[in-house]
């Protein structure tokens, strides 16, 4: 089985209600993904890598730039943990911040040798360099598009 990631936006008053009753987490992203499947995005695999290079750690880093691991938890474990929460002051600064990264300051950051080294998911840094940075860029684009059109939703959840 693979880990991978989705980002899904939602409404501010969405998420408050989710901090007051997390069980309904689990209904609510069943529903969006029946209804709304064309506005969630899926990072696939490429979470950890994205990770890495927005913090330069495998696990940590400094927040905002840290949203993919971290995040508040709410509702039940839904197979790899539960799912985190962002309220609309931090998606903000994860925008914020986003927005002034550039394909370059990207492209600087991503070292497939360092990245296999710090084993990071899926495993697959000794693959074509030229290939790795083209997907990984492409998701980190999406990504960043995603977390602008969510700070105007003001929420998400990952």
């Amino acid at each position: 089985m693979s880990m991978i990631c989705c980002l899904y936006p939602i409404a501010a008053s969405t998420a408050n209600e989710l901090l007051n009753d997390p069980e309904q987490m689990e209904v609510l992203l069943e529903q969006m993904e029946e209804d709304n499947s064309d506005v969630i995005l899926s990072l696939e695999k490429s979470w950890h890598g994205l990770h890495y290079v927005l913090t330069g750690s495998a696990e940590d880093g400094e927040a905002p730039l840290n949203f993919i691991l971290h995040g508040r938890e709410v509702g039940e474990d839904l197979g790899y943990g539960p799912p985190r929460l962002f309220l609309p002051e931090e998606v903000q600064q994860i925008d914020n911040i986003l927005t002034a990264w550039t394909d370059t300051d990207f492209l600087q950051r991503f070292d497939p040798v360092t990245m296999d080294g710090a084993e990071l998911y899926p495993g697959i840094w000794n693959e074509p360099v030229d290939e790795l940075q083209e997907e990984y860029l492409a998701y980190f684009k999406e990504m960043k598009d995603f977390i602008q059109q969510a700070a105007k939703q003001q929420g998400i959840v990952n």
